[in-house]
């Protein structure tokens, strides 16, 4: 049931630094079969299942296995699906998202008054990076839809542009976004400025 095994990439070997592996960080299916075991009626459960998926994935003996066990401080269950306030967690997109959904998500709307940002604005769903890319972006179009572009390029510099996005991409996409499309809208980077 643990599909991603996540390291810790900073505070390796000191004590004080908070580092953790996350086991299972889980979405679709998988998350809403481990949501059932989020319950403390089902914790050693939950527990005994993690810890064996690390042994398989890992290809532990039984003595690397016992070890294992023993390293184990604390588990911190969640479950985004059956949080009240998101219920979910990120985008998902299925097959042809990214060519007719993604477009239009990332376009200015209203004319150009209107944009979106957020990880589902992104191609790095779930991460905190997709949503700052995606604000990036966004950002980068209310300058350049409203201020001619003078202060673009400056905020540009400062900032870089989104990894993946071209400067006739946004362009495309932001005239689309300003004046509409006739017909229909063709996938971003199909059309040059």
């Amino acid at each position: 049931m643990s599909r991603t095994v996540v390291y810790p990439s900073y505070g390796v070997g000191q004590p004080e630094s908070g580092a953790c592996m996350i086991v299972s960080y889980a979405w679709t299916n998988d998350a809403l079969a481990l949501t059932g075991l989020m319950g403390v009626e089902s914790r050693d459960v939950l527990r005994q299942r993690v810890l064996q998926d690390l042994v398989e994935v890992h290809r532990f003996n039984e003595k690397a296995a016992a070890e294992l066990e023993g390293m184990l401080e604390e588990m911190h269950p969640y479950s985004w699906s059956a949080d009240p306030n998101t219920m979910g967690a990120f985008a998902f997109f299925g097959p042809g998202d990214f060519k007719k959904l993604y477009p239009a998500l990332t376009r200015p709307a209203a004319g150009g008054r209107l944009h979106f940002a957020g990880e589902v604005c992104s191609v790095r769903h779930a991460w905190v990076l997709g949503a700052l890319e995606a604000s990036t972006r966004a950002v980068h179009e209310v300058l350049q839809c409203s201020y001619a572009g003078k202060k673009a390029g400056a905020f540009e510099d400062a900032y870089g542009r989104p990894e993946g996005w071209t400067q006739d991409m946004m362009h495309v996409q932001r005239l689309l976004g300003m004046f509409g499309a006739v017909g229909e809208v063709p996938p971003v980077g199909a059309v040059g400025a």
